[in-house]
């Protein structure tokens, strides 16, 4: 028809949008209904002041944040499913209006942050941001991984790295508040986590090392400015003389990769 559709065709077309809409109708009708639903099943809640209801949703916090493997993050992990879920907040943020006003503005319950480093998005970086946000000045536990390792063979260059230096700067950005910090990246990520240059650090539990465990490497963990007085160690194939930190306060250490005299100085309390 002149190089345009038909009538028919036109009709169709008008249809699909009068049918789309009426969809679309229904759809905000249902998200109403469940909206008031929710607000009618949950008599306690809502009737809390926002401090103790921000309380009561603290709760749902993980009791252990991180497992032995960075990648197997709890609050995204289901092991009883073998599958990934949303995170607690998100979770709590959807059942309704109001326990969304109160996840947003809790801020414990966006104290733990995943950094995944692979197939890098604007919208990760923006989500991140919103997310850091939204924890305020709370103390962070941060595991920052790289896929898995099927994906570290396609390789990390500097050439390519700053396709994920915005999340690596978000990173160092916060490093002040590092309660917990997991690193399991390539090699050449480590050299780029150096912090946000403040000498204040708080960091209780620190775990590094690369994805590929049958190695040692030769970039560790140091942060510009601070030294970190752990409480825990957690190093993979990592040389001990390249993790600075302050050895004084360690109680609890778990090393692969470690060699006889790293183990002598280690009980000495002064890797070197």
């Amino acid at each position: 028809m002149q190089g345009g559709p038909c009538a028919l065709c036109q009709d169709l077309e008008e249809f699909d949008r009068g049918y789309q809409a009426i969809l679309e109708s229904l759809a905000e009708q249902r998200r109403n209904i469940l909206q008031k639903i929710n607000e009618r099943h949950d008599p306690f809640i809502q009737r809390l002041p926002l401090e103790l209801a921000s309380r009561v949703l603290a709760f749902c916090l993980p009791r252990q944040i991180f497992d032995q493997k960075s990648i197997d993050i709890s609050l995204l992990w289901d092991h009883s499913k073998g599958l990934n879920i949303k995170p607690f907040n998100i979770v709590l943020g959807s059942i309704c209006r109001s326990w969304r006003r109160i996840a947003w503005s809790t801020p414990d319950l966006w104290s733990i942050l995943p950094i995944r480093l692979h197939n890098l998005e604007q919208t990760q970086v923006d989500l991140t941001l919103e997310w850091l946000s939204r924890s305020a000045q709370t103390p962070l536990d941060v595991a920052v991984w790289y896929g898995s390792r099927a994906t570290v063979s396609e390789g990390v260059t500097e050439a390519n790295i700053d396709l994920w230096k915005p999340l690596i700067d978000i990173v160092n950005g916060c490093s002040s508040r590092w309660r917990t910090f997991v690193v399991d990246a390539p090699e050449l990520m480590h050299s780029y986590i150096v912090g946000n240059g403040e000498a204040t650090s708080i960091l209780e539990c620190l775990q590094v090392g690369p994805p590929y465990p049958n190695r040692r490497v030769s970039t560790g963990f140091s942060l510009t400015n601070a030294l970190p007085m752990p409480s825990k160690l957690v190093s993979n194939t990592v040389p001990l003389r390249l993790i600075d930190i302050g050895w004084s306060n360690l109680t609890t250490v778990r090393i692969k990769g470690i060699f006889l005299d790293e183990i002598l100085v280690l009980l000495q309390g002064r890797p070197v």
